[in-house]
């Protein structure tokens, strides 16, 4: 009887702990992550970093590329992107994506934006170029501060074509701004 007796209060005990309501975890607040790889304040070698194009402003960005546009210079269009040796050493470190718990390999990493990229510009190629632009205006939705670059995102560039009529340029991805000089990350394939 008393073996009864002791089983029945351990299930009812079990029971009693088991039906518990639980509390629902309180969701934080996510900020965007992004990494600081490099100790603070930065080192001069970091600081003097220079993109192989180097454009002083975004306009002067934009201008070379519907300069490129119009001559359907796919060569000119893709220099004006940051290369592979700049985002692997530069931008990849501080990318969210780059930590070792994702374990995502560098040739993946890169391959996967350069290839997205020259299809998108195949598109962009097609639209637009062949066609005499002139500059209008250039404004972001957002910019994002990383450690040592500023991703200035969703681009809106309206140019003026050959017959006077204000179009904006679809197609441009992030630009990334570095020591004060300014490149395309890459092109975006959604119009």
């Amino acid at each position: 009887m008393k073996h009864w007796l002791v089983f029945s209060i351990l299930v009812a005990l079990a029971t009693a702990v088991g039906c518990q309501k639980k509390k629902a975890p309180v969701e934080e607040p996510q900020e965007e992550v992004t990494l600081r790889p490099y100790a603070t304040p930065l080192h001069d070698s970091i600081l003097a970093r220079r993109f192989d194009v180097e454009f002083k402003t975004p306009e002067t960005l934009c201008e070379k590329m519907l300069e490129y546009l119009e001559k359907m210079d796919t060569v000119g269009l893709i220099r004006i992107t940051v290369s592979q040796s700049e985002y692997l050493n530069w931008i990849w470190p501080e990318e969210p994506a780059s930590q070792p718990k994702f374990n995502i390999p560098l040739s993946f990493a890169w391959d996967n934006l350069y290839l997205n990229s020259v299809k998108a510009l195949y598109k962009i190629l097609y639209k637009y170029g062949g066609r005499k632009w002139q500059f209008a205006s250039l404004s972001f939705e957002e910019s994002v501060p990383h450690q040592t670059y500023i991703y200035h995102r969703k681009p809106k560039l309206m140019a003026v074509d050959e017959n006077g009529q204000e179009i904006q340029i679809k197609g441009l991805g992030t630009v990334v701004e570095m020591n004060r000089q300014f490149k395309f990350l890459y092109y975006h394939e959604k119009f």
